[in-house]
């Protein structure tokens, strides 16, 4: 097939776009809401180091010779190719809770206000009994201005997603 060609370009130009469309949707939709057990937190180190342990031989063979030179070298490009599992991992992981039929729940508590910033939205940090820490939820919604939210969240045996807040 001429890559060249309308009948390439056009499939790979949408697609493209398709996945930059669907990585948007999962970074400022998915991601921040999902908050992973410590089970999960312990799974996804474990699945991303043995992905690792497998794709990096497959990698150091179809290298380029001479592109690893000592073992500093092979230290360093494990460590890489072990960062870009963990990204991998983490995807379908979050998209798995967010997607998951769970129980439907929702609590009030106190919370803190979070600010943002360059990298992080801002929302409120509350305590979650089930998770046993401390989560930030994104941008709820504000209808009073006392110190009581009401969270609206899915669990599923790896995490839980919220779905919402409102500020009472």
């Amino acid at each position: 097939m001429n890559k060249n060609s309308y009948t390439f370009l056009v499939p790979v130009v949408l697609g493209g776009m398709f996945f930059i469309t669907l990585m948007l949707i999962w970074g400022f939709g998915i991601l921040p809401a999902v908050h992973f057990k410590p089970l999960a937190e312990k799974a996804y180190l474990t699945a991303s180091l043995v992905l690792t342990v497998i794709v990096t031989p497959v990698v150091w063979y179809f290298r380029k010779p001479g592109a690893i030179k000592t073992k500093v070298d092979m230290l360093k490009a494990f460590a890489g190719m072990f960062v870009l599992c963990m990204a991998f991992m983490l995807v379908p992981l979050s998209s798995f809770i967010w997607f998951s039929g769970g129980t439907s729940s929702s609590y009030f508590t106190t919370y803190t206000h979070a600010p943002g910033g360059k990298h992080r939205c801002s929302g409120i940090y509350v305590y979650d009994a089930e998770l046993d820490k401390e989560i930030r939820i994104c941008h709820p919604a504000r209808m009073g201005n006392t110190d009581k939210v009401r969270v609206d969240k899915i669990s599923s045996p790896l995490g839980v997603a919220v779905k919402g807040a409102v500020i009472f």
